[in-house]
């Protein structure tokens, strides 16, 4: 049980939480998935399924963390759900095994940042800087993990609360900046065109999965973050409000680095679907060719480090909020113990793309919306309707309803499934074709 981690502020709460859900998902994921998927189709469909499935399920997991007053460790046992320590266990190594190989990309984010964003042949690049267990590569990363561990030593209000007020304005000033840069280069009217208007002929079967599938990857939905910190929300916080500052912010996020992203690259002539190398290969050519692009290349490649910082810092934050009760140690000697294990679990992903593909599809798009899953199920079927109403009501004038309980217990469950029956059966096929 968590009896003595707080927050301390309404804004602190609100940008920490933000920092949370913001993160390479947004600034990274979301433009190449609008790319790929429809544009302003696919983002008109993904900010329906954050309102309709993202806000229920943000506030079912922060009402179990305030109820039982803990993280995955110890949440499900409090309730009675049976196999709670095998889940808690298995949300643990979820983000443990999350944390290490996101960390690595982090880390090469920082580079790029204090390189200014901007370099020739991208791909060679990258491959003699990072295309292995490279001193840049290892040093890097052991600096970051340091880094976390020393926010994270200091406690939830003095540490990742007071650096999540100073870092997520920068980040949303920092998007700002750059997408008002992109939307107004020469040409940068159709990419505009492109993310914000709704598209009929470009919807798919496709968008709707992708965009659903954006929804809770976006929103770190998983059992694991938002449930971790629920257990430090005062018990007077309003998780409905809380529910829409962080979507507003989270979303917001997404849509300013998509038009950071797309009009430069359709004014640039750069391929707006080109993927996941977007950010170490793709961004460079763009802000090579933009005018200012030695100013605007660090300022994105700044914001989107913070923004993944304060994610990363989340996942070392549920190690602890769960390895404290379990072991009695101190929350400094835990964090050490817990970097010391990080650094090591985080060599095969310098090692290997391969690798560190397989084990975000592992851990992070498959055991997070699983952990959400569990976390709705635990709430709604192994705490009394009763109770978990008043719950997630607390704080509020309105009270949540039995819609919201049908919603939490049955419908957002089964879009998970669909999310990942749709994610492994693509998977297998292109495995075995």
């Amino acid at each position: 049980m968590n009896a003595g981690e707080r927050f301390g502020t309404r804004f602190g709460t609100a940008m920490t939480l933000i920092g949370v859900a913001v993160g390479l998902a947004n600034v990274w994921r979301f433009p190449y998935m609008a790319g790929q998927y429809g544009g302003g189709a696919f983002v008109a469909i993904y900010v329906a399924f954050v309102l309709l499935l993202g806000a229920p399920a943000l506030i079912a997991e922060w009402s179990l963390g305030r109820l039982t007053r803990a993280g995955p460790g110890g949440a499900f046992t409090s309730i009675g759900m049976p196999g709670g320590r095998v889940i808690g266990g298995l949300l643990f190594l979820t983000v443990f095994m999350a944390c290490s190989y996101y960390t690595v990309v982090v880390a090469q984010v920082l580079f790029y940042a204090a390189l200014g964003g901007v370099v020739m042949e991208p791909e060679a690049f990258y491959a003699r800087n990072f295309g292995g267990m490279t001193g840049l590569n290892l040093s890097l990363t052991v600096l970051v993990f340091g880094a976390m561990g020393l926010v994270a030593a200091f406690g939830v209000r003095r540490g990742v609360e007071r650096l999540s007020r100073i870092a997520m304005p920068l980040v949303a000033i920092g998007l700002v900046v750059v997408a008002i840069r992109s939307v107004t280069l020469p040409g940068a009217s159709e990419g505009v065109r492109y993310l914000l208007w709704p598209d009929l002929g470009n919807v798919s079967a496709e968008t709707f999965l992708a965009a659903l599938g954006q929804a809770f990857f976006s929103l770190s939905l998983g059992g694991t973050f938002f449930l971790a910190y629920g257990s430090y929300l005062p018990s007077n916080a309003n998780l409905r409000r809380l529910s829409g500052t962080t979507i507003f912010g989270d979303s917001g996020a997404a849509i300013l680095g998509g038009l950071a992203v797309l009009p430069a690259a359709f004014a640039l002539g750069v391929e707006p679907a080109s993927g996941p190398p977007l950010v170490f290969f793709t961004l460079p050519r763009v802000f090579a060719a933009m005018p200012g692009g030695e100013f605007f290349g660090p300022v994105f490649f700044l914001a989107l480090f913070l923004a993944a910082f304060l994610s990363a810092l989340a996942a070392l934050e549920v190690i602890v909020n769960s390895a404290v009760p379990w072991t009695g140690w101190s929350r400094r000697t835990v964090v050490g113990a817990a970097v010391a294990l990080q650094i090591p679990l985080a060599l095969p992903s310098m090692v290997s793309a391969d690798y560190l593909g397989w084990s975000d599809l592992i851990w992070g798009s498959t055991m997070q919306p699983i952990g959400s899953a569990l976390t709705l199920i635990g709430l709604g079927f192994f705490v009394s309707r009763g109770r978990a109403l008043a719950e997630a009501s607390r704080g509020s004038a309105k009270p949540l309803g039995g819609l919201w309980l049908f919603w939490i217990r049955w419908v957002i469950p089964a879009a998970i499934v669909v999310v990942l029956f749709w994610g492994w059966s693509g998977t297998l096929r292109e495995l075995f074709s």
